[in-house]
């Protein structure tokens, strides 16, 4: 997805990790625990292994100029952003 003709300067990530994260501790099938520490080795290994297989399925990064990714946090702010807020953001501007 590109949206800007200029040289790209800025890659985004859309997809947050806790959402990839939580779908692979839950496919793994490893009763979640208060704290990370509370995680054998081989619990931690099986998680990251299914972590980085869903984080690699996801089409999760684009790059855009530094000017669009500037204009896009100075109307939507600087965390906790949405892919909502990107499609919203993207449909005002640069679909016509």
């Amino acid at each position: 997805m590109v949206y800007s003709l200029k040289k790209f300067r800025v890659l985004v990530i859309i997809k947050i990790i806790n959402i990839p994260l939580s779908e692979a501790i839950e496919a793994s099938g490893i009763e979640l625990k208060y704290d990370f520490s509370d995680f054998s080795i081989d619990e931690l290994t099986k998680i990251y292994e299914l972590f980085s297989e869903l984080q690699d399925s996801y089409d999760s990064t684009i790059c855009i100029s530094e000017q669009v990714h500037i204009k896009f946090h100075s109307e939507y702010g600087c965390g906790n952003n949405t892919p909502s807020q990107w499609n919203e953001f993207i449909n005002k501007y640069y679909n016509n």
